[in-house]
């Protein structure tokens, strides 16, 4: 039967400035149970995200969507890659994900997975309506919210493929 080693964790004591006795969990770091559940955690989530980041900078080269984003506004026309309508300036609002980010990760830092649109263009995109959409493309006629969607379809199954790959 193992002795419980009754101590001072170090991070209870200076987040209270009290020193009290207590179960002590890991004796070489002298923490209290719940801190060394913490460090655990912590350790764990800054592995995952190390780990996912890694991924992303060397399968594109960028290390963030800024970075991309300059990229892309120096190397393509600055116009709406959806209705060819002018670009007058540089912002993030005019660079389009295809596919999302949350649910596409690796793609998040994939030029290949940005559009250049309107700023009311990547609204629709994201978050607009069929109607909404249709009545945009009125007011627009170049506008050509078909090619975007199977550009979509196109990008999901590239993304599979860039999956599997990882794997190998």
């Amino acid at each position: 039967m193992s002795k419980q080693l009754i101590g001072v964790c170090r991070l209870c004591e200076a987040e209270t400035g009290v020193a009290v006795a207590q179960y002590i969990c890991d004796e070489k770091e002298m923490l209290c149970c719940r801190h060394k559940m913490e460090m655990v955690r912590n350790r764990r989530i800054n592995d995952k995200t190390r780990e996912k980041h890694t991924k992303q900078v060397r399968s594109f080269g960028y290390t963030g969507e800024l970075e991309m984003f300059k990229d892309i506004w120096m190397n393509r026309p600055h116009v709406s890659q959806l209705s060819g309508r002018p670009i007058s300036f540089f912002s993030v609002a005019n660079f389009a994900h295809i596919l999302p980010k949350g649910r596409y990760p690796y793609f998040r830092l994939n030029p290949d997975n940005i559009i250049l649109l309107t700023m009311d263009e990547h609204s629709l995109f994201d978050n607009g309506t069929i109607t909404r959409r249709e009545e945009y493309k009125r007011k627009y006629p170049s506008t050509k919210w078909d090619m975007l969607f199977q550009l979509v379809e196109v990008m999901k199954e590239e993304y599979k493929e860039h999956i599997n790959n990882l794997g190998t």
